[in-house]
């Protein structure tokens, strides 16, 4: 549910002592309380393994976000640098899933993977 833009004013000012305005500091709260309210279903709150995961990514996600931003400060072609950053993620991606289907000796890979995953964030 995008967490990364919760993540982003806080990192901002915590990490880097940007000063954030207000209305962004109020959208932010904002947007986590409507995340809380799709997330709790009024049962008890518990973690699983998966929702540390998913707050794992936010978190790194928020981190290129704020990194993505100084370093398109120092270069003529922002655009540039965006896709290029855009196609290594994507080569790094595709090669992690060919040494996964390699290793795994399966044309069927995915879904073991994806089955693995899923047992895991059930146990």
């Amino acid at each position: 549910l995008y967490l990364n833009v919760k993540f982003v004013p806080i990192f901002a000012r915590l990490l880097f002592g940007r000063k954030i305005s207000t209305p962004t500091w109020a959208s932010a709260v904002a947007a986590f309380v409507g995340t809380a309210m799709l997330a709790f279903d009024g049962t008890a709150v518990a973690f699983n393994q998966g929702d540390l995961w998913s707050i794992a990514a936010a978190a790194s996600s928020a981190m290129f976000i704020l990194r993505l931003e100084s370093a398109s400060r120092q270069v003529d072609d922002s655009a540039g640098l965006n896709a290029a950053s855009l196609c290594i993620v994507t080569l790094l991606a595709g090669l992690w899933t060919l040494i996964q289907t390699i290793l795994m000796g399966s044309a069927d890979a995915f879904t073991t993977i994806f089955q693995q995953l899923a047992h895991n964030s059930t146990s």
